[in-house]
């Protein structure tokens, strides 16, 4: 699209990334679970198949913020407001190795995604 500012860009750029990271966590859960034989294997794998699952959802979104597709923007902003409080958790629980990655990634997505060429562009 000729006319998408760099800031839904690079908002569905993190999206995506974000996604990547969500099946990466799916295919982690997966392995672990083959290799270490689970204690509850049914919990396990229903967990990694809903990891792939919502990664998957989250390159969706981040495909329709680069096509500049009005409906995308609503799940990318729950995407971040959610990502948001669980990285507040985190860093309240000292996890800041998870915590502080994910709460810049929120706030710079939200940033770009409420900046006026973003929202005349979704408009």
């Amino acid at each position: 699209m000729a006319n998408r500012p760099a800031t839904l860009t690079a908002a569905a750029g993190i999206e995506a990334l974000e996604g990547l990271a969500m099946i990466g966590v799916g295919v982690f859960v997966a392995v672990e679970t083959i290799i270490a034989r689970s204690y509850s294997m049914l919990n396990a794998i229903a967990l990694a198949v809903c990891a792939v699952a919502l990664g998957a959802g989250l390159i969706a979104v981040g495909r329709a913020l680069l096509q500049a597709r009005r409906w995308g923007r609503t799940p990318a902003l729950l995407t971040q407001f959610f990502g948001f409080v669980i990285a507040v958790y985190m860093i309240q629980g000292h996890q800041y190795a998870y915590g502080v990655p994910i709460v810049v990634a929120a706030v710079a997505a939200l940033v770009l995604l409420f900046s006026p060429a973003s929202t005349r562009a979704l408009g």
